[in-house]
């Protein structure tokens, strides 16, 4: 779960990082991958299952993909979805933090190259497309005009990547990956307008770099929001 307070989730973030890099990772090298699915299919994934759904898919696409590689060894790798973007915007996407490489059976990893984004980004498309279709979110024939398209929207991110040594480096990419969807320094509550705007890096779709959401007090100090679409 996240804590709606950045503050208080900041705890649950360095607590998570320091047990993923002490309880879970061998100390070797780890790549980030993140799984996109485009903006046309994700109110499909507001159904919490699907969330659970894409999860466990994109842990098959990976096993597959190693396993291909190298049939004698097993990737080790954590998955965790975050539904949010940089707007707080519902944008379902996929964190997995990933062993670079295969272990053997005696636990040792065999280094390979990483897993060729436009092999895992159509590997997503055909696999989410089927999923939606089975689970009757859509229809078989939409799903084949989306497999047409020359851009799909879906996107596979496999440019981040930490050392052996880079204990802290792992850490960082664990605590990311719980992070909170709210920033206070992003947040500003107008008390004359009764709104909360929150500010960001542009968002490439939606052309702007804010959000404005309904503010109304209650007990003193505190500010309810809700996201609403937001106009210059």
């Amino acid at each position: 779960t996240r804590y709606f307070c950045p503050s208080c989730h900041q705890k649950r973030m360095l607590a998570y990082g320091d047990w993923v890099e002490d309880e879970v990772l061998a100390a070797v090298p780890h790549r980030q991958y993140v799984f996109t699915v485009p903006r046309l299919l994700r109110p499909h994934f507001h159904r919490r299952y699907r969330l659970g759904g894409l999860c466990r898919l994109v842990a098959r696409l990976l096993t597959d993909a190693y396993t291909e590689a190298a049939p004698w060894g097993r990737p080790g790798f954590v998955l965790i979805v975050q539904t949010f973007g940089d707007l707080v915007t519902f944008h379902p996407h996929v964190h997995a933090l990933v062993a670079d490489g295969v272990f053997s059976s005696s636990g040792t990893l065999r280094v390979l190259p990483p897993i060729p984004n436009p092999l895992l980004k159509e590997q997503l498309r055909r696999a989410v497309l089927d999923y939606l279709v089975d689970d009757e979110a859509i229809t078989a024939e939409f799903a084949a005009k989306l497999l047409a398209w020359e851009h799909s929207g879906f996107s596979v991110d496999n440019s981040v990547r930490v050392g052996a040594q880079d204990a802290e480096g792992r850490r960082q990419l664990a605590r990311y990956m719980i992070r909170n969807p709210f920033s206070l320094e992003k947040m500003e509550y107008k008390a004359r307008q009764g709104v909360v705007v929150y500010r960001s890096k542009m968002h490439a779709t939606l052309k702007r770099n804010f959000q404005v959401m309904p503010g109304a007090r209650g007990s003193p100090g505190m500010v309810t929001m809700s996201p609403v679409s937001a106009s210059r």
